[in-house]
Formats: structure tokens, sequence, C-alpha cells
């Protein structure tokens, strides 16, 4: 008999992964906190499926998710090591060329009051670059507390957060992106 802490072909990941979606689909993150989309052009108008990818911003490591228009929910895809700006771009450029990715949403770091600082002003410049590089529109989210409610997924899905700080990073970037999605759906 195969216990599932027996296991070690990735099943309990994957098993624990599928439980952070269900819970991102069952407990909108509305509400919770406030953040808001700098995006002159506003939520797409169109009838067609818009694919997007989610950027979360960290100084070690890049959170990324998938999501579109058509379903509204965004699912946790991977984490990127950052080395450094070039190399992170490159392979979210891969990785939005790969998805089929249309539009980019990176969060920014504002302050609890949300107001942009230091770090916002570097996510923005970093949006920027990613944008050109991708030849695709970039919206920024805020993404004051996407971490606390990411380890507060995890946690609720079995998942030390501690113990996992990479998939802390990739639910951080599938709530900026709900968030998103929430307004496209408006």
């Amino acid at each position: 008999m195969t216990h599932r802490q027996d296991r070690d072909d990735g099943s309990a990941v994957r098993d624990a992964l599928c439980m952070v979606v269900m819970l991102a689909i069952a407990r909108p993150t509305r509400g919770a906190w406030s953040r808001s989309v700098d995006s002159p052009a506003g939520p797409f108008q169109s009838d067609r499926t818009v694919r997007f990818l989610g950027i979360d911003l960290g100084e070690k490591r890049v959170g990324v998710a998938t999501g579109d228009s058509q379903v509204g929910v965004a699912v946790p895809h991977s984490t990127i090591r950052r080395t450094g700006d070039r190399q992170v771009i490159a392979e979210l450029r891969a990785l939005a060329a790969d998805s089929g990715a249309q539009v980019l949403v990176v969060g920014e770091p504002r302050r609890l009051d949300g107001s942009v600082g230091p770090a916002a002003e570097r996510a923005r410049a970093f949006a920027q670059k990613l944008g050109q590089a991708c030849d695709l529109p970039v919206r920024t989210v805020n993404e004051s507390l996407t971490s606390v409610e990411a380890k507060r997924r995890l946690r609720e899905a079995g998942v030390d957060p501690r113990r996992h700080p990479e998939r802390v990073d990739a639910v951080a970037a599938q709530i900026l992106l709900e968030e998103e999605l929430g307004r496209e759906t408006v």
C-alpha cells in the first residue's frame, strides 16, 4: 500500500499546487486589501480570449503565473532564480512566447499607504524594459501583501512556505494576476 508521504514522484507537490488553485477559485482575494492597477488602456474590451503572464518580482526570485480572460482564473506557473535583469527578461520573454501571453502583468511593491517608493520605481522601470523586449503591453498591479496572502494559502494547502519559498513567489504572482483578471470580467 502506497501512502501519500511515501511517494517521491512529485505527486505531493502536484496535489498541493492543485489545492492552492482550488483555494484561489473558492476564495477570491478581492476585498482582502486594496490594490490598484496603473493602466492607461484599462481592461481589454474584446470578445476574444486574452492570455496573461503575471510576474512577481523579488530580489532573489521572480514568481510567474498564467491566466486568461475567458476562464478568469490564474494558476501558479514557475519561479525564476534572479541573477540580473537581462537574464530574467530573457527567461520571461521565452515564457511569454511559449504560453502565448498577450499581456504582461507586473507586480509593483507600493508602500502600505499606496504611495510609490524606490522599489515601485524599480519595478516600473523593469516592466518598461520587459514590455519593450517582449513587444507586449504591460500593466502594473500594486502587489502589497501578496506574499503574506500567498503564505497563508500555502499553509492552508498543507505546504510549509519556509521550506518552499519558491512556491510563495509563484502563488504571489497568481494573486496579483487574479486581481487583474477580476478587472477583466467587470
